[in-house]
C-alpha cells in the first residue's frame, strides 16, 4: 500500500460532510442573492459587446459590437465583471444572444423592488 489513510469514525465523517454541504449551500445562496433582481437600465444608445471568443476562430469577428440598445427596456443582469477601472454586466438580448455592457454615465444597474 502506497499511502495509509486512517479510517475516520462514522460520526466525524458525517459531521465533516454535513459542514461541507452547509458551506456549499451558503455560498450558492450568496451567489444567487447577489445577482438576483439586478437589471440594466440605459439612458442613451449603448453598445453591447460580444462575449470574448476563444479557440481558433477567436479573431473571426473583428467587430466587438453585437448590438446597440436604446433607452426604455430593462435587461436582466446575468453576471457582473469588475475590472480595475471598469465594471461590465452581461445581459441577454433577443433570442440566445448575450453580450457585455460597460457601466458608465449612460448605463447603470438597478435592483428590482
Amino acid at each position: 500500500m502506497l499511502f495509509a489513510v486512517p479510517k475516520m469514525p462514522r460520526k466525524r465523517l458525517l459531521l465533516t460532510v454535513g459542514v461541507l454541504a452547509a458551506l456549499l449551500v451558503a455560498a450558492l445562496l450568496v451567489y444567487i442573492s447577489t445577482h438576483r433582481g439586478h437589471f440594466l437600465v440605459v439612458t442613451a444608445n449603448t453598445p453591447v459587446l460580444r462575449d470574448f471568443p476563444t479557440g481558433p476562430d477567436a479573431n473571426a469577428a473583428p467587430n466587438p459590437v453585437v448590438a446597440v440598445i436604446a433607452p426604455g427596456p430593462r435587461y436582466r443582469v446575468l453576471g457582473i465583471r469588475d475590472g480595475e477601472v471598469f465594471q461590465a454586466v452581461r445581459i441577454r438580448l433577443a433570442g440566445d444572444v448575450t453580450g457585455w455592457v460597460i457601466i458608465g454615465p449612460a448605463a447603470h444597474v438597478e435592483r428590482s423592488r
